[in-house]
């Protein structure tokens, strides 16, 4: 029997991408981390019950993680930094394997893995996001991401052949894993649904209605929905706030107040311009700082500070700011919505900038119509770029109502090498 064995261009990438996370793990240093490691120590000292009356915080899981380092770091003497550095290689060694089991499924070309591969190891917004000294939480969504799309395509699978059991297994990882998002970032709290009602629509469609089916969704819903209905009742008795993290709401706001207000064609070209660096070498400091997200985080600020000077309850101040957010979206919708489009836009700019090289821009061109390729062909693409495409169109239109921030972009970053990698391969004929 023919044993299936990796080639050595894989393994060359595969090599040389763990060397490289090596030299930058024993060049990790150590400084006051902030935010995170704030959160880690409230959980190290006070647990999750002190966590939860200090809060609302954001996301539990990653403060979990640092909390957990701290304790590492006081039995074996090893640096936080170096601790959180070692987590990182092993999501991005997790991610890169998982990577390269989609790709051989989809029948890539093997020089088109192994580049897939050794840019995702080497690429610089991830590799500085594993090995920030600052930390970055989205780390730790990348085989989660990968994750929810082969399971999806799995439960999907079982619907198709009426197979309850494998459809209810499947279901609950799908909410497994879409809890576990969650608890890293809260954005996934609405992609998950969305991404469950697009998997019913799209079993309606093809006429796939089952039980299977109803297996496969109520597994997925329960599995999601108690925990995470759990948590933000925790919140809810603990703080007074039915959330799963803080300053959503603020920030909502905020967004939609600088989405609404005066708008002139100079400053919508600020917006424009305001990645990679390009608005400061065209418009004035303060025109920039206008599509900031310190701008929108001042404006929901300052708004949930005039609302609590009012003595609301926490919960009443949130619900407020929602209303208050829908009245002024709906009040200049055409504006609100250019502007939000633009902002969505800005999720194809994942790539971190080099010196004397537009690297984030030309990575920002390419994602772009690797997107657009897939989604013209959806229809006859396997499904792994299917749940893909949904994943990548959810997670952009849920975070365009929001200030993006570069960070904010890395969990789609290996659905978009995949998306490239599989239209490239088409392109050629390959698939």
């Amino acid at each position: 029997m023919k044993q299936s064995r990796i080639s050595w261009p894989i393994l060359s990438a595969f090599t040389i991408s763990f060397l490289y996370w090596i030299y930058r793990f024993t060049n990790s240093f150590s400084a006051d981390l902030i935010d995170y490691q704030a959160l880690g120590r409230i959980i190290e000292h006070q647990g999750l019950i002190g966590y939860l009356i200090t809060g609302p915080h954001r996301e539990p899981i990653y403060p979990l993680i640092c909390a957990w380092a701290m304790d590492i770091e006081k039995l074996s003497g090893i640096g936080f930094t170096h601790i959180m550095a070692g987590f990182g290689i092993l999501m991005l060694m997790t991610t890169q394997v998982l990577t390269y089991i989609i790709l051989k499924r989809l029948n890539i070309r093997p020089w088109i893995c192994s580049l897939a591969i050794l840019y995702w190891g080497i690429s610089p917004a991830i590799t500085n996001s594993a090995f920030n000294v600052l930390l970055f939480c989205e780390v730790a969504t990348y085989p989660f991401v990968l994750s929810v799309v082969i399971v999806g395509c799995q439960g999907w699978e079982a619907v198709d052949q009426d197979d309850k059991k494998k459809a209810c297994i499947y279901g609950i990882l799908s909410g497994s894993i879409f809890a576990v998002l969650t608890f890293i970032k809260a954005a996934f709290e609405c992609i998950c649904p969305a991404y469950f009602i697009f998997f019913l629509i799209a079993a309606l469609l093809k006429k796939r209605i089952s039980f299977s089916l109803v297996c496969f969704l109520t597994a997925a819903g329960v599995l999601f929905y108690i925990p995470v209905i759990g948590y933000k009742c925790l919140n809810k008795f603990y703080n007074g706030n039915f959330v799963i993290a803080d300053r959503g709401p603020v920030n909502l706001y905020g967004n939609v107040e600088r989405r609404t207000g005066p708008l002139t064609p100079r400053k919508y070209l600020a917006d424009l311009a305001s990645v990679g660096g390009v608005c400061g070498k065209y418009f004035k400091p303060q025109e920039c700082s206008y599509w900031a997200y310190t701008e929108s985080d001042r404006l929901g600020f300052q708004k949930s500070i005039e609302l609590a000077d009012q003595h609301l309850p926490p919960q009443a101040v949130t619900d407020t700011l929602l209303r208050l957010s829908k009245q002024k979206a709906l009040n200049n919708l055409p504006q609100y919505f250019l502007l939000t489009l633009t902002e969505g836009l800005k999720m194809f700019f994942w790539e971190a900038p080099i010196p004397f090289f537009p690297l984030d821009f030309i990575a920002a061109i390419v994602t772009f119509l690797a997107f657009l390729y897939c989604g013209v062909y959806y229809k006859n693409t396997p499904n792994l770029i299917k749940h893909s495409l949904v994943i990548i169109l959810f997670f952009v239109f849920f975070y365009s109502f929001f200030a993006i921030l570069p960070r904010h972009i890395l969990p789609l970053v290996p659905l978009y090498l995949i998306s490239i990698s599989y239209g490239f391969s088409k392109l050629l004929g390959k698939v």
